[in-house]
């Protein structure tokens, strides 16, 4: 019949057969803990039966088996063994999970300082001289012009310019209307303006009037501003 020290060791060889029969715990001498402690499985701790008569155990025996460190006599070594086993080789990566939400749009920094003033560019070339050099307004009044008429005035610049325009003033609003005007020549450049009018009411003064221009450099700064167009012709016919 076996003593209580042998039953107890074959109580320990139940659970450790694997470790001294080359099973799959990880088994090591000594007494610091085994790497296996990390992944969180427990840590047993035994000492190993080195010497005495085991004459009915064909293997070394375990004893003072614990979850604490042990102290072992003399003539025997200490083991200790995890109860989680190795760590299994990286499974395949997982599939991609879906996108997460937007972020929060993030709250606008402040306004800059306004930089410094550049340097002030070069001086572009001075462009072509002007087309005109003074631009007036002349005149000839007509003191009273006959109702019942139509008629025609052919208007010169009496400072020698260029007319480019014409009109006429009327001295009361009733039925009178300028019928035509425009340059003589039609074509090149203008000598005259010719302006046609017509009045269907009573006798009425009327101004007319030509815009004349002068060349660019002529001096036309002193020239007169309100000269007298002349007349270089006129016709007044009656209505038909």
């Amino acid at each position: 019949m076996f003593s209580k020290q042998l039953m107890r060791v074959l109580a320990v060889g139940a659970s450790a057969v694997a470790v001294l029969g080359g099973g799959t715990f990880a088994l090591a001498s000594g007494s610091p803990p085994a790497a296996g402690a990390a992944s969180g499985g427990t840590t047993f701790y035994a000492c190993v039966v080195t010497h005495g008569a085991h004459s009915q155990f064909p293997w070394r025996s375990l004893w003072k088996t614990s979850a604490h460190p042990v102290t072992c006599p003399r003539g025997q070594f200490s083991v200790h063994w995890n109860q989680a086993g190795p760590p299994g080789p990286a499974g395949p990566s997982g599939a991609r999970g879906p996108a997460g939400p937007a972020g929060a749009t993030g709250r606008q920094g402040p306004k800059g300082d306004t930089g410094a003033q550049g340097p002030k560019g070069d001086t572009g070339p001075q462009g072509p001289a002007g087309t005109f050099g003074s631009i007036t307004i002349e005149s000839f009044e007509v003191r009273s012009f006959p109702g019942g008429k139509e008629g025609e005035f052919s208007l010169a610049c009496s400072g020698g310019g260029t007319p480019i325009s014409g009109g006429v003033q009327w001295g009361a609003f009733g039925q009178e209307v300028m019928e035509s005007d425009g340059p003589i020549p039609a074509t090149g450049t203008p000598t005259g303006w010719l302006i046609g009018v017509k009045n269907e009411g009573g006798s009425i003064p009327v101004t007319f009037k030509v815009v004349c221009v002068t060349p660019a450099g002529s001096g036309s700064a002193t020239a007169p501003q309100a000269q007298h167009a002349r007349i270089l012709k006129k016709v007044i016919r009656k209505i038909t």
